[in-house]
């Protein structure tokens, strides 16, 4: 937009979920990959130390977003991010959802960390209530409980393939191990 002269808004969307998320790709996200673990009973490995955070947003805000968004005529180039404002540790997301599940599965917190991930995500929703009049509507707990609901009735076969996610990051060189807990 900048080399063309025209007004452009960009979202900026922090980790979106919901329904009709994939069970069956290892990257869609640690929701579905941790859901899928607790419901089989694996392990749940979370990376680090597990206190890393994400801020996690539900897809009908971030579609409410989108559709404010569209109807805007901002001058000049515009970033908005797009989020919940709270941040989730991996940690406390990995228990919530195995305590859903019976507490089937095991937490293991590896220290290991991939390449490149940043420690804390949290968006700064000040532009989006500003230009957007944006807040969003479902909190994390409330999202998470509705994802979970649905979660479980999904088939998830998401092991193998998680697995296999994990060595491809290792053989790009891109998944290591902390020397230490404190890093």
């Amino acid at each position: 937009a900048k080399a063309l002269g025209i007004s452009a808004i960009a979202l900026r969307f922090q980790n979106v979920y919901g329904p009709k998320q994939s069970f069956y790709n290892p990257y869609s996200g640690i929701l579905p990959l941790f859901a899928g673990l607790a419901q089989s009973g694996h392990d749940i490995q979370v990376f680090e130390d597990g206190l890393e955070s994400r801020d996690f947003v539900y897809v009908e805000d971030a579609v409410d977003a989108i559709v404010a968004s569209l109807s805007l005529n901002l001058p000049g180039n515009n970033i908005i991010n797009i989020g919940s404002g709270e941040s989730q540790s991996l940690l406390g997301i990995a228990a919530r959802i195995n305590e859903w599940y019976g507490q089937a599965s095991r937490i293991l917190v590896s220290g290991i960390f991939r390449e490149g991930d940043i420690r804390h995500a949290s968006a700064n929703l000040n532009q989006a209530r500003k230009v957007l009049e944006y807040k969003a509507k479902w909190t994390f707990k409330d999202g998470l409980d509705d994802f979970l609901r649905r979660a479980e009735t999904a088939d998830h076969g998401l092991k193998r393939r998680h697995d296999r996610s994990l060595n491809e990051l290792k053989a790009v060189n891109c998944l290591h191990q902390q020397k230490s807990a404190k890093q």
